[in-house]
């Protein structure tokens, strides 16, 4: 967890992202990318070159942070957000900022996206010969970025997405949304720690351990913690 204040420091240089090794470190990165330019959230995406497929929001992210309330209200609203994403990889070459508009979107969905701060998106495509990945950052309004900016953050998006096709296998879609303390539970628990015993490390409540253990079960769709503490190793999530 120390890593975090080097990668607010380092978060774009080029070395920074060659030392990434799990899918926490590219979580930890573009979170401090996002508060280096004043986004709240992101996501990082897969869309395929092929139309044939049918595709969801939970389908195309590799990781994200977005909130889960959010997550699921644009499952429910059905592919029109990952329509938009998908048609934004597919036919832009290069990075933008845009608000998030239009009279499609109902009143209670504005009131959501307004109260996470999903005002303006940042996209930043980066195409490879198989499909496009999309580096997603949202936030309010009040977010400019120069052309440098841009270009800086486009740069940022292709380093990484060349590291994480190291790190992810291409046949895994990663979209675990896990937290950092989900995660620092998880690494506890592998460590063979009790609740009561990560409480104490961690200075939670053994009632506030299980429950993000809880959480960390039901996000990678297993049925225990040890079954959840093993596809989170082989998903590179812990060591």
């Amino acid at each position: 967890m120390g890593q975090v204040a080097e990668i607010r420091q380092e978060a774009l240089s080029p070395s920074f992202v060659d030392n990434l090794a799990t899918v926490f470190d590219i979580k930890q990165v573009l979170r401090a990318t996002c508060e280096k330019y004043g986004f709240k959230h992101f996501m990082l995406a897969y869309i395929p070159h092929s139309e044939n497929e049918k595709l969801s929001i939970n389908a195309i992210a590799i990781t994200n942070n977005w909130p889960t309330e959010v997550l699921g209200h644009y499952e429910m609203m059905g592919r029109t957000e990952c329509d938009y994403l998908t048609k934004i990889a597919r036919t832009r070459l290069a990075p933008n900022l845009e608000d998030i508009t239009g009279p499609k979107i109902d009143e209670p969905h504005a009131e959501l996206l307004e109260r996470y701060n999903f005002q303006r998106n940042g996209y930043f495509p980066v195409n490879n010969n198989d499909g496009v990945h999309l580096l997603v950052l949202t936030g309010a309004t009040d977010i400019m970025l120069s052309d440098e900016h841009l270009a800086d953050i486009q740069l940022f998006a292709t380093r990484l997405v060349e590291k994480s096709l190291k790190i992810i296998p291409s046949d895994t879609q990663v979209d675990t949304n896990i937290s950092q303390r989900e995660n620092e539970v998880l690494q506890w628990i592998a460590e063979g720690k009790t609740s009561a015993e990560i409480a104490t490390i961690m200075s939670l409540s053994e009632h506030t351990v299980n429950h993000y253990a809880m959480l960390a079960v039901q996000k990678l769709e297993c049925v225990n913690r040890t079954q959840a503490v093993v596809r989170s190793m082989r998903l590179g999530l812990i060591r």
